[in-house]
């Protein structure tokens, strides 16, 4: 009955692709949110999903070490694999989840001992840290939102065709696009600090914008200008993006 049991049993794992694009967009590699579905994929395949109880450490350098194995095959660099922990992972750990070191050094032995019984066959390269990430989208809006309602009270096309490129070295959009009447406009937007869900990023004028972590799910970058005061928010909304 428990072997019948386990071949009906199926277990899914639910992610937030909005959170995956920010992570692509933060480590400037696909290898990163690819690295997070194998460690939950290692979970699975460890049957750590199957029993409560256990000692979690374990249980998260076992899932991180398959990470690592998973990551090579697929042709990862160490650092591409490494990335996403060393991007996010706590230094000191916490009550569930080992300290950084110990992760990394989890996802090596992985690495390597895909590296030693078996060549990357596959060929595939995620990018590096220096890749520059480009998006082609349709319009360019202009978004007033009322701080009272929440409304939007006005949403007015202002150019057409954006290109925006994001150097994640650098944490830099460069955007371009065609405005109403039809002039090549450019703008550059340079980082400035991080925020919960983005960063702060000033123009070459020194006008001040909260960008969000990259572009959602809906192919939107949004751009909040936070020079603007009074009863409303503005925003530039880069619309229709999709990666080139």
């Amino acid at each position: 009955m428990q072997i019948l049991f386990l071949r009906l049993l199926e277990l899914f794992i639910l992610y937030d692709q909005n959170f995956m694009n920010s992570v692509k967009l933060s480590t400037g590699n696909d290898f990163s949110q690819w690295s997070i579905l194998a460690h939950e994929i290692g979970h699975h395949l460890s049957g750590h999903t199957l029993t409560s109880g256990g000692d979690s450490h374990k249980q998260e350098l076992e899932a991180d070490e398959f990470s690592g194995f998973v990551m090579y095959k697929m042709g990862a660099t160490l650092p591409q694999a490494q990335s996403a922990l060393n991007k996010f992972c706590s230094d000191e750990g916490s009550l569930s989840h080992p300290p950084k070191k110990d992760r990394l050094v989890a996802v090596e032995t992985g690495w390597y001992n895909a590296k030693n019984s078996s060549p990357n066959s596959n060929g595939i390269s995620g990018g590096s840290t220096s890749d520059v990430l480009i998006y082609q989208g349709k319009v360019v809006a202009m978004i007033i939102q009322s701080t009272k309602s929440g409304d939007n009270t006005h949403n007015k096309i202002i150019g057409k065709n954006p290109v925006c490129k994001y150097i994640p070295a650098s944490k830099k959009w460069q955007i371009t696009y065609t405005d109403e009447e039809g002039v090549f406009q450019m703008m550059e937007l340079l980082f400035v600090k991080n925020t919960e869900d983005g960063a702060i990023m000033k123009d070459t004028y020194g006008a001040r914008y909260s960008v969000i972590n990259g572009v959602n799910a809906d192919g939107m970058l949004f751009c909040q200008m936070l020079d603007i005061t009074g009863d409303a928010l503005m925003y530039i909304s880069f619309e229709g993006l999709k990666r080139k």
